[in-house]
């Protein structure tokens, strides 16, 4: 089973929510929470907390997030991020190209 996934924009920034498993069958509706949708100088901010799996293909979604972020000088940063997605990430070295938090 895949997850979904939530998107709330607001005048600071954009927020998304995945929820269950962040996989390939992810791709097009994780775009399409900010294509089109990215402003100058915003925080992005990817809420994992109901976040059960993450796959390579998750990792390079959040890359493309990353660089899509970086062409309008905005942030982005991963929060409520659980222990075995947390592991995932590190073992990737996301810290070093994202602010995450538990």
């Amino acid at each position: 089973m895949s997850g979904s996934i939530s998107a709330q924009q607001s005048e600071g920034g954009l927020l998304i929510c995945v929820q269950g498993r962040f996989n390939c069958e992810m791709h097009l509706p994780f775009r399409a929470t900010y294509e089109g949708k990215l402003s100058h100088k915003q925080e992005i901010v990817v809420d994992l907390a109901a976040t059960e799996y993450i796959d390579s293909a998750a990792l390079g979604m959040l890359l493309h997030l990353r660089e899509q972020a970086n062409t309008h000088e905005s942030s982005v940063h991963l929060i409520h991020v659980p222990p075995d997605v947390r592991h995932i990430l590190e073992a990737s070295h996301f810290q070093r190209l994202f602010k995450i938090s538990s």
